[in-house]
């Protein structure tokens, strides 16, 4: 789920995900007059878009707190199925016994973990650096003023870039976490 937003000056365009990773990216060619601001530009941007998505994901109105859409779900319903009586047989099998509480306190550190990732990537040329957690959340954009000089167009597509590749390095970092 994606949702489109853009700053309140009109100079940012993105598309992110219910997360906040960023997907898509339109830069006004004006706002490289102002270099400074196109990281909080984005970031904003990108903050309204996740949670459009996240609203839309959830199917609730605007405004309405959504929570963790990652891991509460799946909380309640092991809290559902651990408050249900279970038989101990079932066509005279054996039913498997599952520690729900284990279970539970094992995707409580993983979301913990999660939650603790973060990684930065910087394009090629240096000139952006861009931060992202565990879910891929944009956290941090940062355009070096040499930047001024470079169309806008190639100026996202280089922040998309950047992006992606601080995402990639999410990726590696949660096939460790186990």
């Amino acid at each position: 789920m994606v949702a489109a937003a853009e700053s309140p000056d009109g100079l940012v365009e993105v598309t992110a995900g219910v997360f906040g990773d960023l997907r898509g990216l339109w830069l006004d060619p004006r706002v490289r007059a102002d270099l400074d601001g196109v990281g909080a530009r984005v970031l904003l941007a990108t903050r309204i878009a996740a949670s459009a998505a996240a609203w839309s994901a959830a199917g609730v109105p605007r405004g309405t707190p959504v929570g963790d859409l990652a891991f509460d779900p799946v909380l309640r319903e092991i809290d559902r199925r651990a408050a249900e009586p279970r038989p101990s047989t079932v066509d005279d099998r054996p039913v498997p016994v599952v520690d729900h509480r284990a279970l539970r306190r094992e995707l409580e550190r993983l979301r913990e973990a999660i939650a603790e990732i973060r990684e930065t990537a910087r394009s090629t040329d240096g000139a952006v650096t861009v931060t992202v957690g565990g879910r891929g959340e944009l956290l941090d954009l940062v355009v070096d003023r040499r930047s001024r000089h470079a169309d806008a167009a190639v100026l996202a597509d280089r922040v998309l870039a950047t992006s992606r590749l601080a995402v990639a390095r999410v990726g590696d970092r949660l096939r460790g976490v186990s």
